[in-house]
């Protein structure tokens, strides 16, 4: 995620505070972070940062930031206990659709605003009212892609197991379109080592059932917008 989106959204959130509330001091804030998400660690304490330096304002903002494996659900469920019991007014944090019932559980519960930088597509269940996704979910998107331009194949290359789920997703919107589609599935296990890997897909036979020999379509869905920028590299 970008650093920008996460400075537009604290300072979002920061104008809403001073719209609503009287209070003066400092307002505790949480974050969570997984182990591999620096980008969106660095994007707050930044956004952060810039929003104490304002002289106009009667409030700042207190971070108070966890790293951990947020894939553990013992361990989210204790980072999350641990802000709650310092009163933080809301939680900024990565989701892992093996978690997403902790969050889920938590937030509807208590009534706790989680604000992720995670695509919404990663927790397949309904959101409560309390989540909010800074990415939309694109599942949909590109099943109705799929349907438009009528594949028959494509190819799905992913790098972790939110990927994997979100081609459920797909296969599922597809479903209930009863459209009928081939997946080939290829998952790179070192984006930074992909070139085999992309030279052995770019060697697999056409759909036969094509007009055109070689027409191949490639769906990339990858963790994180520097896995893109290597692949692509890769590709040139």
């Amino acid at each position: 995620m970008g650093l920008n989106k996460v400075i537009f959204l604290w300072l979002t959130i920061g104008t809403h505070f001073w719209l609503t509330s009287p209070f003066q001091g400092r307002i505790p804030i949480g974050a969570i972070f997984d182990l591999d998400d620096e980008a969106s660690k660095t994007g707050f304490l930044f956004a952060v940062s810039r929003f104490n330096e304002r002289p106009d304002e009667n409030f700042q903002f207190s971070g108070i930031i966890d790293v951990i494996d947020v894939k553990d659900s013992f361990e989210l469920a204790k980072s999350i206990c641990s802000h709650m019991s310092t009163g933080v007014f809301i939680l900024f944090g990565t989701q892992k659709f093996q978690s997403c019932d902790i969050v889920q559980a938590f937030t509807h519960t208590f009534q706790v605003p989680y604000v992720s930088p995670s695509l919404s597509d990663v927790c397949g269940k309904k959101l409560s009212d309390f989540r909010l996704h800074l990415k939309p979910r694109h599942s949909k998107a590109l099943a109705d892609t799929i349907r438009h331009f009528r594949w028959k194949m494509f190819h799905y290359v992913y790098d972790s197991e939110e990927g994997l789920y979100s081609l459920q997703e797909i296969l599922k919107s597809l479903q209930l379109h009863k459209y009928t589609v081939r997946v080939r599935l290829r998952q790179i296990q070192n984006v930074n080592q992909a070139h085999e890997d992309l030279r052995a897909l770019d060697k697999q036979s056409p759909d036969p059932e094509s007009d055109s020999i070689a027409e191949k379509y490639i769906v990339l869905n990858l963790s994180t917008e520097s896995a893109y920028e290597e692949i692509l590299k890769q590709l040139c």
